[in-house]
């Protein structure tokens, strides 16, 4: 028999007695003061955050000396070696020479398995505050944080104290050490897609990680690469899902809306989806203003066309539907023109004054979205009259929202008689001017609907047809049916 079994058999009637002679609420208390203690153990591992002023002056200390001239200071200078220091805004992270000098000065605390915790509390610290994608990482960065990656997946058994009870953060990251790899958080996107995002959660809260580190930013695109790779179906099904985490996550929403749209595309058939279109729209703005490339860029010209081809859709039924007079002859105005929305380079929209003032919700909305390609139409009437105009590629065409009034095509290679800025003429003296090439009236004729009469004006005069090139073919296309 050993000496601990020996121990055990002599304290057992003494164990036996004191269970019999204690009271119940007595023990009930100290087992809970056992718990609030053990709660305490694990709480102390969690550590303040150290002072901004000694972190900057700890990285510059081992800057210069690339020695721990104190245990504080080493922890200190794991702690921020991520952080901007100095006029130059100098990271550790990003020293070639000195980052790995600091992690084999970290090393020399591992035979002291607490104290070394606590430095590697501070790279832990650093490895998730430095984006390694970030736009202002550098190439140093990025080779010092995957020696960082390594580091501390290769080390975590070192902080590790056999029979002691560990800090929660410990836990947690023995939990998730998924982390510590080039896998981080695909597992943990997979299962916040599938509606438990709960040890996600947990985690930041126990290593302190926040909305803008990079690990938030990959466990959005897990979850967005986990959607991609669904069928077509499930993924239209999870697309509000996907656009309400966007909206949460705002620092990451322009690298995730790119994914989103560029997995739409893929999808057949390929329909429009007003949702997406609204939130494309509404955070990147309009697709095919130049102002806008640089968010629009993100995704492929095909993507950005879709997106461009949703919006003239959208622009065309508002006006004909809420600009324009309502009745049959704007349904029919409104079909005949989708037959050309292909064709259309460009969109304007003069606004009389009741749209362009109105306090009606979706006039605010409307003249929102058409923000750089909304003009004030003067002279045209009627308050509430307004002018549609598409650019066609050697013309610029204008439809008016009140009936009676025809419609014009100008060649822009002679010169517009008006400008297409903050505000044009609904008269002779600009979008009826005589210089038009092609006036039309929407009358039905003895030979025909005045649809078919426009398409043949457009293809002989313009060279325009539907669902064409402008080029002119061999042969006209066939006769519009009524």
């Amino acid at each position: 028999m050993s000496s601990i079994e020996r121990l055990r058999k002599a304290l057992q009637p003494t164990a036996s007695a004191f269970d019999a002679n204690w009271h119940h609420p007595a023990l009930a208390s100290m087992r809970q003061d056992i718990v609030h203690l053990q709660k305490w153990v694990k709480a102390s591992g969690k550590e303040a955050s150290p002072p901004k002023n000694a972190i900057a002056e700890a990285v510059w200390a081992f800057r210069q000396h690339r020695v721990f001239n104190s245990f504080k200071q080493g922890r200190y200078a794991c702690f921020g070696c991520a952080d901007p220091v100095g006029a130059d805004n100098y990271r550790l992270i990003e020293d070639g020479a000195a980052f790995p000098r600091l992690l084999d000065c970290a090393d020399e605390y591992r035979d002291e398995p607490r104290r070394y915790r606590r430095c590697y509390r501070g790279l832990l610290h650093s490895y998730v505050v430095y984006d390694p994608q970030g736009d202002r990482a550098q190439a140093t960065g990025q080779k010092n944080w995957s020696l960082l990656q390594t580091y501390l997946g290769q080390r975590f058994g070192a902080i590790r104290i056999p029979d002691s009870t560990e800090p929660d953060w410990v836990s947690a990251l023995n939990f998730n050490r998924e982390i510590l790899t080039e896998q981080a958080c695909r597992q943990l996107g997979r299962e916040a897609l599938d509606g438990n995002s709960s040890r996600f959660d947990e985690m930041c809260q126990q290593l302190e990680i926040s909305d803008h580190s990079w690990v938030v930013r990959r466990f959005l695109m897990a979850q967005l690469d986990s959607a991609a790779s669904r069928s077509n179906p499930q993924f239209r099904q999870l697309l509000k899902r996907l656009l309400d985490l966007l909206e949460q996550h705002p620092l990451f929403l322009d690298e995730g809306l790119a994914k989103v749209l560029e997995r739409y595309r893929a999808c057949t058939p390929l329909e429009l989806d007003v949702g997406l279109r609204d939130f494309a729209v509404g955070h990147w703005g309009n697709p095919w203003l130049r102002l806008n490339d640089k968010r629009w860029g993100r995704v492929t010209s095909e993507t950005r066309n879709m997106v461009t081809g949703w919006l003239k859709l959208k622009f065309m039924r508002d006006f004909f539907n809420l600009l324009a007079e309502e009745g049959n002859n704007d349904q029919r105005r409104l079909d005949f023109w989708l037959r050309y929305i292909d064709q259309i380079d460009d969109m304007h929209f003069a606004l009389g004054s009741d749209a362009m003032y109105s306090d009606d919700e979706d006039f605010r909305r409307l003249r929102n979205e058409m923000k750089g390609r909304l003009l004030h139409l003067t002279n045209g009437g009627l308050p509430t009259n307004n002018a549609f105009l598409m650019s066609i590629g050697n013309y610029l065409m204008v439809e008016f929202g009140q009936k009676g009034n025809a419609f014009f095509a100008f060649d822009k290679r002679k010169g517009l008689p008006f400008a297409l800025e903050e505000s044009v003429a609904g008269n002779k003296s600009e979008l009826k001017h005589d210089s038009h090439v092609l006036r039309l009236l929407h009358h039905d004729r003895n030979d025909g609907k005045w649809e078919q009469h426009f398409a043949e004006q457009l293809w002989s005069q313009l060279d325009v047809s539907a669902g064409a090139p402008r080029a002119r073919s061999p042969a006209p296309p066939p006769r519009p049916t009524p």
